[in-house]
């Protein structure tokens, strides 16, 4: 629990921008600011319909909502939304932090070590069916506190958590903020699967390795948590990746200017969402 709140505080900036680069729709050209709406009209809702108002000017020489990579996107949000921006989303990842954390790894180890000593199960099916039923169960109960964390990255707006879980199940109903979970099971079933699977194999390897450098025992097994984790991490990452864009569309379609298209996105399917992107 102390390791995942440690872990929300130093990687949401990169969270936010992943968020931002994820719901960020791609053009044929970048953007100028002379060419966003977002730039030079405010965007109003007055509670019957959005209403766009021309700005008097564009103060801006590139468009601040398109970004090129993540170093242009860590650098225009810090500068035109203030530092804070890269920390929304800090306080539901801090909420959700600790029973995520606790209610996955628990139940990973209760059923790992049940599969393996009650049901004789092996070394890769073992870590393989806990890790993706440990981390449906997690995934399924924090949907909606995930939900609300990727909307307030995706935006500039500042809101609390109340405010955005209020402002969606009335505009959306209460089953909407489970809205993206079969993609968020897409991507975190495999990628519990993979990276545990992974995690259990490069362990002993990573062990005998390090037993002849180290002779700490807990620089040992710190080395090997740590380089296991990591290799599980990005092994994990780079398969499931694709299911992360189609979560975070499918929970911030109306995050672009083009409200329409993404409102058909949202009441298109996972496969038709991957197949537009």
């Amino acid at each position: 629990s102390v390791g995942a709140v440690l872990t929300s505080l130093l990687v949401t900036p990169l969270d936010v921008v992943k968020t931002r680069l994820q719901a960020q729709v791609k053009s044929s050209e970048p953007l100028s600011a002379a060419q966003c709406p977002r730039c030079t009209h405010f965007s109003l809702h007055n509670g019957l319909m959005d209403v766009m108002l021309p700005k008097a000017g564009t103060p801006f020489f590139d468009c601040p909502h398109q970004f090129t990579g993540t170093f242009d996107a860590l650098h225009k949000i810090a500068k035109y939304e203030g530092v804070g921006s890269l920390y929304n989303g800090l306080r539901p990842s801090l909420i959700m932090a600790v029973p995520s954390t606790v209610l996955y790894f628990a139940s990973y180890d209760k059923l790992r070590d049940f599969l393996r000593d009650t049901h004789d199960f092996g070394p890769i099916t073992a870590p393989l069916i806990a890790g993706s039923s440990s981390r449906t169960l997690s995934a399924t109960c924090i949907a909606p506190l995930e939900l609300v964390r990727t909307k307030m990255q995706a935006s500039s707006a500042r809101s609390t958590i109340f405010g955005m879980v209020r402002q969606q199940v009335s505009a959306n109903g209460v089953t909407s903020l489970w809205r993206g979970l079969t993609p968020t099971l897409w991507r975190d079933v495999p990628f519990s699967a993979i990276y545990w699977v992974v995690v259990e194999r490069a362990k002993p390897v990573v062990r005998q390795r390090l037993s002849a450098c180290i002779g700490s025992s807990s620089l040992e097994e710190f080395g090997v948590s740590f380089i296991a984790g990591a290799t599980g991490g990005m092994a994990a990452a780079t398969v499931t990746n694709p299911f992360d864009v189609v979560k975070t569309r499918r929970q911030v379609f109306d995050y672009s200017s083009d409200a329409a298209e993404h409102s058909r996105e949202a009441r298109t399917g996972n496969v038709e969402i991957m197949r537009r992107i």
